[in-house]
């Protein structure tokens, strides 16, 4: 059996090729609402087994105006909104929002029922602030999940309004019955940290 694997805010395709090389015969589920990455995401993963799934994730099921910073590497897209003090957050960093779209949104449990998904092995989530309501919107299907990664805030550090925070979302997980694996910090001002998590058996 194939290792499946959820890689929500997939971006370009990058980090779901790193997923896929890590074990051979896994199979992507990449979900991307922008279609610049989106078509960046079918040149790099040609070749591998994957599903790109070209919508924003959240809890709820519906449509939504996405923010995009479509400067340089088009690295940042929201369904929040930047804070009004991120300049104090991230000093010099000019962080403003230049477009936005109307995109689909979906729950992970929708997607999860409408194919018949039995397990994840891995889910990755960098929903850029939203991360929370991604792992929110398994609803039941939380219990499929055996481990993965998702980002949240430091207190006092958001650079989005409403952004997730590291303590309520390890509170989340260990209330959903994963171990917190480690957490190392995701940016060179320890602003944001990935949190490692695993199923509880």
């Amino acid at each position: 059996m194939s290792r499946i694997v959820f890689d929500v805010g997939a971006w370009d395709g990058m980090s779901s090729k790193q997923y896929a090389d890590e074990v051979p015969g896994t199979k992507i589920y990449a979900f991307e609402p922008v279609p610049k990455l989106v078509q960046e995401i079918l040149i790099n993963l040609k070749g591998y087994d994957y599903v790109v799934v070209p919508k924003a994730v959240s809890d709820y099921d519906g449509k939504s105006f996405f923010n995009i910073r479509n400067e340089g590497d088009w690295g940042q897209g929201s369904l929040l909104n930047f804070n009004d003090d991120v300049d104090k957050i991230w000093p010099g960093s000019n962080l403003k929002f230049s477009e936005k779209l109307e995109v689909g949104v979906i729950k992970l449990s929708t997607f999860i029922e409408q194919n018949s998904i039995g397990v994840i092995d891995f889910l990755h989530i960098d929903a850029q602030g939203n991360d929370l309501k991604v792992l929110k919107g398994l609803e039941n299907k939380i219990n499929i999940v055996q481990s993965g990664v998702v980002e949240a805030a430091r207190e006092g550090k958001t650079y989005y309004t409403n952004q997730n925070l590291k303590e309520e979302t390890v509170k989340f997980l260990e209330d959903n019955n994963f171990k917190i694996e480690k957490i190392d910090n995701n940016d060179g001002m320890g602003n944001e940290v990935n949190i490692f998590f695993k199923k509880m058996s």
